[in-house]
């Protein structure tokens, strides 16, 4: 992971802290010593008074019936968010339930949620959902 900050000195100021290095990721220990990853906060928008990440508006979508697997991440504008969804075989996603559905459950409205159906959501050469990529299909 250092190497990613290697002539890089801004990232790696903001990254290691006292010799520990930040992933940015939201989460908590439960009582049984288990740590549980929520979000990032990077990803984090304020919405309707509260805190709001990728993770919940995924969490919505993999609820529909039509919605095999979902990834959700921050658009290029303040507060717009951009999923990838791909259906299960032979289902169609009705891109409209799926703005209906966020809407209900985290009052995002459709105009700050983008919709686009994928046969498969596209990896980094890493085998992580590529974000960039995803931002980018907000056409």
């Amino acid at each position: 992971m250092a190497q990613g900050y290697r002539n890089r000195p801004e990232q790696e100021a903001s990254a290691f802290r006292d010799g520990w290095y930040s992933t940015g990721d939201l989460g908590f220990v439960d009582r049984q010593g288990l740590l549980h990853i929520l979000d990032r906060a990077a990803d984090m928008v304020l919405a309707n008074g509260s805190l709001l990440g990728p993770a919940p508006l995924q969490d919505t979508l993999c609820r529909l019936s039509g919605v095999r697997y979902a990834v959700v991440v921050p658009g290029n504008v303040a507060g717009h968010w951009v999923a990838a969804v791909v259906p299960w075989p032979g289902v169609p996603v009705d891109t409209a339930a799926c703005q209906a559905a966020v809407w209900t459950a985290h009052r995002v409205a459709a105009s700050a949620f983008t919709v686009v159906c994928c046969q498969r959501v596209p990896l980094t050469e890493q085998g992580k959902p590529d974000r960039a990529f995803i931002r980018a299909l907000n056409i």
